[in-house]
């Protein structure tokens, strides 16, 4: 994997007026082995100086907290699945309690990954007071999902929220091919056959966003794990959780079924997002268990 490492802007001292060389002052370390589209790329930093802050962002999503944990940070990054260019650039910016600033930018080379494609009916017909939930419940989302809270971390390992897969009947990334003149659409998470009653479990602890009932998504669930990282789950008959609470690791938070418009069978909708930008579920939980929990 091709990696370089350009700075954008020098350290700014604040308190001193003297320049220190980039490469002393922080390291960049890219610790994930694949960067295709929809997987997630995991950076630790090392620096000569204590790290109080740090960010990471990208091109086409908003700047995202770093985390700490056990006094290692480490970013995480979401590439889209339907991103098309060679390479991909990263920006971190950093502040110490000395208290120094430094921006720097890393350029990191993204593979090629093809997703099945499937045929799907033509979209679910829309009445104009329909059309208006939709949006808001859309608009919604788009705000939770676009901001991370800084005031937690990842606690632990990822776990599924089911205690036992039975089968998955939607990869993430399938290009779901529509009548003309529908553009496909993309599926954003992964399917979970599950019986209408199955308990759904939060897969780290985290902090209920939102906790409602959505026109296409049914009960609909969506965590905030910090760091960036939020999961959501759909068409559940039932909500065990509202928005505000916090959970924890491994409690449940509702049960599947089939409730949302156009669902014919009971399942289990999970998705997993960072910074804004939904990423391969399985992927995400084995390299982020394994690269920074090493489980």
């Amino acid at each position: 994997m091709k990696i370089v490492i350009s700075v954008l802007a020098a350290i700014f001292l604040f308190a001193f007026g003297s320049a220190l060389q980039a490469k002393e002052f922080l390291r960049v370390k890219v610790l994930s082995k694949n960067t295709r589209p929809g997987d997630t790329v995991i950076i630790k930093l090392d620096s000569s100086y204590e790290i109080k802050e740090a960010r990471v962002f990208t091109e086409f999503n908003r700047p995202a907290p770093c985390f700490n944990l056990d006094r290692q940070w480490y970013c995480v990054a979401g590439i889209p699945s339907a991103y098309s260019k060679k390479s991909i650039e990263l920006m971190f910016d950093v502040k110490t309690k000395e208290p120094y600033f430094l921006m720097i930018k890393e350029e990191i080379s993204v593979g090629k990954k093809s997703f099945p494609k499937i045929s799907w009916p033509s979209p679910w017909p829309l009445s104009g007071q329909a059309e208006a939930r939709v949006f808001r419940e859309k608009e919604m989302f788009k705000i939770k999902i676009e901001n991370s809270s800084t005031t937690f971390v990842p606690s632990g390992a990822f776990a599924l929220p089911l205690a036992k897969i039975k089968k998955v009947t939607s990869l993430f990334g399938e290009r779901r091919v529509r009548p003309k003149p529908h553009l496909p659409r993309i599926h954003n998470g992964v399917d979970f056959r599950a019986k209408a009653g199955t308990p759904v479990y939060a897969p780290n602890d985290g902090v209920v966003e939102i906790s409602d009932d959505f026109y296409f998504e049914g009960g609909f669930i969506l965590l905030d794990h910090g760091g960036g990282i939020k999961s959501n789950f759909m068409h559940l008959s039932k909500l065990s959780v509202r928005t505000g609470d916090k959970v924890l690791r491994g409690q449940i938070i509702g049960y599947s079924g089939k409730t949302g418009a156009g669902i014919s069978a009971p399942h289990l909708h999970f998705e997993i997002w960072v910074h804004d930008t939904p990423v391969d579920t399985f992927n995400f939980i084995k390299d982020f268990n394994k690269l920074i929990f090493k489980k």
